[in-house]
């Protein structure tokens, strides 16, 4: 037996961005209940620095994470919509950027 428990996953969160300064740290590790997602991560994030954070991290409409907040996962970016549900094991390198969605003229 590790002595680690299954029924929790830390997870360390880097922050880029504007969302640095918003975050008011570089980066953190969080706990979260086993399995952990995407989304339950973002989940806990609010619930630890402000409601406010739910209209930065997800779509009100829909429920998807935002298309403002670029979720990259060891160094590749694509969650969105059901994304969320991309389960963590804690070994990622997890970063959050805030950024304004790329429209062409």
């Amino acid at each position: 037996m590790s002595g680690t428990s299954s029924t929790t996953v830390k997870v360390r969160v880097s922050y880029l961005g504007a969302l640095r300064h918003r975050m008011g740290c570089k980066e953190e590790a969080v706990t979260v209940g086993a399995p952990a997602t995407v989304r339950t991560v973002l989940e806990h994030l609010i619930s630890l620095h402000g409601s406010d954070l739910r209209d930065v991290f997800f779509n009100d409409q829909y429920g998807w994470v935002d298309s403002r907040l670029l979720v990259i996962i060891d160094g590749e970016c694509g969650v969105r919509r059901t994304g969320g549900d991309v389960i963590l094991t804690g070994a990622e390198e997890f970063q959050l950027l805030l950024g304004s969605p790329i429209s062409g003229g």
